[in-house]
């Protein structure tokens, strides 16, 4: 009966690192630098908790959603007044949970006519601004 490796002592050879992503590198600097820690520390007047974790949780949400959503949803969640967000912190970990409630809310929130609408006047509803449209198209 051979045995061979089947209790081998030897070392694994280590696996060969993936090449380093220069862009992905700069977006989470500044991400982590020039947006999260200012931010967070403007929200809870000290300076985020120095935590390893919070460079991958970055990472991870950089490689699927890309640098300008992630900036502008945690931008958005730093200014978030929900309760249990509050009360659990404005943590990137608790960013991450919140990814897709977080989505949902800035779904639904329309900007204001009077600074969306390009019209002169500017509309002051929706109404208005659908029914100028339509007189814009029919060369009224």
């Amino acid at each position: 009966m051979d045995t061979g490796r089947l209790f081998s002592t030897g070392r694994r050879a280590k696996q060969p690192k993936p090449p380093a992503d220069p862009e992905l590198a700069a977006a989470m600097r500044h991400l982590m630098l020039r947006v999260y820690v200012p931010l967070y520390t403007a929200r809870m007047h000290e300076p985020p908790r120095d935590d390893s974790r919070n460079w991958g949780i970055l990472k991870h949400l950089l490689r699927q959603y890309g640098a300008t959503l992630v900036e502008a949803r945690l931008r958005a969640f730093m200014a978030w007044n929900d309760p249990w967000v509050h009360e659990n912190g404005y943590t990137l970990m608790i960013f991450r949970s919140q990814w897709d409630r977080l989505a949902q809310r800035l779904a639904n929130q329309r900007p204001a006519y009077g600074t969306a609408c390009r019209h002169e006047p500017r509309c002051q509803t929706a109404a208005a601004h659908s029914q100028r449209l339509v007189q814009t198209l029919r060369g009224r």
